[in-house]
């Protein structure tokens, strides 16, 4: 048996021989194939590009954006809530109608009056990427991305076909953030601090009527949170 043979078989106080440098210099390294992370991890951000492309090559297509920003603008001009739209019909007013979406509508009024209807296309890119990229964090981070790759393109995917000029991207970004509240709270079984719960909740349920979610996905964390 050769010396450095016998290094090898021997184990010191130290831990095992193969911690001796003259011995790790002759252990090869481990093979490089196989190596799937960096190429799928590209992948992903590729689509994820694509998905927040799609978001800005179209035009202006809500029919109802008109409206919205004109409701916005009597909401600017101290129009109540429960008095909006009154003078849009020659027809006999049929009673209060009151915009669930009032906070939203003024602020698509404000973009457009200051930056005109480009500046409505420019909130819609930003809003669908911010979805996206919240939803790229609340997904792939931490996770195999084999695994959590497939949910994030069909979600991402989703996202860049439905985003619109419209109160509706409020809950777009809102329901990403949901989401990673939703995975964090099944597995710590712990709530978000009710601090920025109840304000934040507040702002997006006069914004988009989406915020519905926001106690459904409380319910599942307290089911949750009692059963462990």
């Amino acid at each position: 048996m050769s010396r450095e043979d016998a290094l090898a078989s021997q184990t010191s106080v130290f831990g095992p021989a193969n911690d001796n440098p003259r011995i790790q210099s002759k252990i090869p390294p481990p093979s490089q194939s196989g190596r799937t992370g960096l190429p799928f991890s590209v992948a992903l951000g590729l689509f994820a590009g694509f998905a927040i492309l799609r978001t800005s090559v179209k035009e202006l297509r809500d029919i109802d954006l008109y409206w919205h920003v004109l409701a916005g603008e009597q909401l600017a001009q101290g129009t109540r809530v429960d008095g909006l739209g009154a003078t849009w019909s020659f027809a006999p007013d049929a009673g209060e109608w009151v915009s669930t979406q009032w906070f939203a509508e003024l602020l698509l009024f404000w973009t457009q009056s200051g930056g005109g209807w480009t500046a409505i296309a420019a909130l819609r890119v930003l809003t669908g990427a911010g979805a996206i990229a919240i939803l790229a964090a609340t997904t792939l981070r931490g996770r195999p991305k084999m695994l959590a790759g497939f949910p994030f393109v069909v979600a991402a995917a989703a996202i860049s076909f439905v985003t619109q000029e419209r109160p509706q991207q409020a809950t777009l970004v809102g329901a990403a953030v949901l989401g990673g509240v939703l995975l964090r709270g099944l597995a710590t079984s712990k709530l978000p601090r009710w601090y920025l719960l109840i304000p934040s909740t507040v702002v997006w349920a006069n914004l988009h009527g989406g915020w519905v979610l926001v106690p459904a996905v409380m319910g599942l964390v307290a089911v949750g949170r009692v059963s462990d």
